[in-house]
C-alpha cells in the first residue's frame, strides 16, 4: 500500500502534538514534518515531500491564508486540508478559490481525519455534509447574480465528468467508466477548470453545488 507523508501545520502545539500521535498510529501515514505557521511550512517543504498538509488558517508569521497561496504555486500537486473553526460560507468560498482540497472542523473525530486524508490523496478532494450544505445555502442566496450553466456551455463528456466528480470517482474510475483514457479526462477537467476559473476538483464540486448542476 501507498503511503501517504503529511504535515500537521498549527500554532497550538498540544493540538498539533495531539493530531500527529493519533496519525502515527496509521501505518499507511507518514508524518514528513510539523510546522507551527506557514513560514516554516514553506521552508520544510522544499526538502520534504509531502502529499497532504492539514492547514490552520489563523496563525502568526505567516497564515493559512497567505501559505496555501505559496503551496498551490510552487507545488501544485499536494492536498490541501484547511484545519478551521470557521465554517462561513465567506472562508469556505476564500479558501477553495485559493486552492484547498477540502475542510476539518477542529472539533471532528480522528475517524473523519483519516477519513478526509485517505480521500483527498485518492479523490482530490473532500467536503463533509456540513460543508456540502453551507455551500448549498451560498448557491441560494447568490443565484441571480452568480455564473450558471446557462451562461458557461459545458459539452456533454464534460457534464458526465462533472458529475462523476462529485460522486467522488478518481480520474482513473471516470476513465474507466467512461471507456476513455486518463490522458483525455485530464484534457476534460483542465477545460472545466479554465470554464469555471476554478484549480481543482473542489472548485468543480463547489462550482457544482452552487449553481445545482447536480441533484
Amino acid at each position: 500500500m501507498e503511503k501517504i507523508r503529511i504535515a500537521v501545520v498549527d500554532d497550538h502545539n498540544l493540538f498539533r502534538k495531539g493530531i500527529i500521535a493519533l496519525l502515527a498510529q496509521k501505518n499507511e501515514f507518514i508524518i514528513s514534518f510539523e510546522a507551527e505557521n506557514g513560514k516554516v511550512l514553506i521552508e520544510n517543504l522544499i526538502k520534504n515531500p509531502v502529499d497532504v498538509i492539514l492547514l490552520d488558517l489563523d496563525m502568526p508569521t505567516m497564515t493559512g491564508y497567505e501559505a496555501i497561496e505559496i503551496v498551490k504555486d510552487k507545488f501544485p500537486d499536494i492536498k490541501v486540508l484547511v484545519l478551521t473553526l470557521h465554517d462561513d460560507d465567506v472562508t469556505i468560498a476564500k479558501m477553495i478559490g485559493k486552492g484547498a482540497n477540502g475542510f476539518l472542523a477542529k472539533d471532528d473525530s480522528i475517524d473523519l481525519v483519516i477519513k478526509a486524508i485517505e480521500t483527498v490523496f485518492e479523490k482530490d478532494y473532500f467536503f463533509t455534509q456540513k460543508i456540502i450544505k453551507v455551500m448549498e445555502k451560498m448557491g441560494d442566496k447568490s443565484k441571480p447574480q452568480s455564473s450558471s450553466d446557462k451562461t458557461i456551455s459545458f459539452t456533454h463528456r464534460e457534464k458526465e465528468i462533472i458529475i462523476l466528480i462529485c460522486k467522488e470517482y478518481s480520474t482513473k474510475e471516470i476513465a474507466c467508466k467512461l471507456n476513455t483514457s486518463v490522458r483525455t479526462v485530464d484534457w476534460h477537467r483542465k477545460n472545466m477548470y479554465v470554464k469555471t476559473n476554478t484549480k481543482n476538483s473542489a472548485g468543480i464540486v463547489f462550482f457544482a453545488v452552487i449553481n445545482r448542476l447536480i441533484q
